[in-house]
């Protein structure tokens, strides 16, 4: 993986690969989620070994492994799930639910969401007034909020990077789980997540994701993977961050206030560590969309 032209040799894959792949082979389940982690900080690239690895376990053994891609669902299937029963006015607020990992597999716990998916609202200062964390998810409440945050908070956030499920409530309080979209995924045929045309139909949706990450462009030192993994040591020199993130709520036809199965898009943005002197300030944002259609998606960033 790099970024601007720096290729990176990552500690945290070379100690953690093997370690986590043999140990979910032989059946530990947190070994399991360690390694699917590998994949996501990989921003499930194709070519990845890890991410190939964790798909053939998956098809060998899906009930002890992590579900991470939708597919060979189709994303219309998908975007247009009428799984929520919920009949909703100006006045309902969305309820989200995130299942939280460290970087090593272990179950962090259940987190109600405010405000983990905004950017702006952890570390930010942004031209406008922060809104309350709950007011997006106030049905009908679309908004975007623009900001630059502190790279020590970046920093600080990915030396111990936390890997998320997220779940939507449902009205006998089920959770339903929302897809991701993140454009930074490549294929070989492009970027298919960036909808050039408003086409969705060659999507990569999957479930994991973080939010900052200063560990998998760390690189060994004279001490070698491990002590620059577990101490800190070595080398960073690349930092990675959900840089822009959007909620998209789609209303279904039949109105009523009934809705699809929401989904998110994320953007990464990723920095040279030689470049975040302190002070440094990098780019973020937040958006929220309810719509009638997938017409205000994203198609660049």
């Amino acid at each position: 993986r790099g970024a601007q032209d720096i290729t990176v040799s990552s500690a945290a894959m070379k100690w953690l690969y093997m370690r986590c792949a043999v140990g979910c082979q032989r059946g530990n389940g947190t070994a399991c989620q360690c390694v699917s982690n590998l994949c996501v900080l990989q921003l499930y690239d194709y070519q990845a070994a890890v991410c190939t690895f964790v798909q053939e376990l998956f098809r060998a053994n899906p009930e002890k492994m992590p579900w991470l891609y939708y597919a060979p669902e189709r994303p219309s299937q998908t975007l247009t799930n009428a799984a929520l029963n919920w009949r909703l006015n100006f006045a309902d607020v969305l309820v989200f639910w995130l299942a939280s990992y460290s970087l090593e597999g272990a179950w962090l716990g259940w987190q109600r969401l405010e405000s983990q998916l905004d950017p702006c609202s952890r570390a930010g200062t942004s031209s406008k007034p922060h809104s309350l964390p709950s007011a997006w998810r106030r049905f009908g409440s679309s908004l975007r909020s623009e900001c630059n945050i502190l790279a020590s908070s970046v920093l600080d956030c990915g030396h111990r990077p936390v890997f998320y499920d997220l779940f939507v409530e449902n009205t006998d309080g089920s959770l339903v789980p929302v897809p991701v979209r993140i454009l930074n995924i490549v294929t070989q045929s492009g970027r298919p997540n960036l909808n050039l045309g408003d086409s969705e139909a060659d999507d990569i949706l999957v479930r994991r994701f973080m939010m900052c990450d200063a560990v998998s462009g760390r690189e060994s030192g004279p001490g070698g993977p491990g002590e620059a993994y577990l101490d800190g040591t070595g080398y960073l020199r690349v930092v990675r961050w959900a840089a822009h993130l959007a909620v998209q709520v789609r209303v279904r036809p039949t109105g009523e206030g009934q809705i699809y199965v929401p989904s998110v898009s994320i953007a990464y943005a990723e920095k040279r560590a030689d470049n975040l002197q302190e002070g440094t300030s990098i780019p973020g944002s937040f958006a929220a969309e309810y719509s009638m259609d997938a017409s205000g998606y994203w198609t660049a960033v």
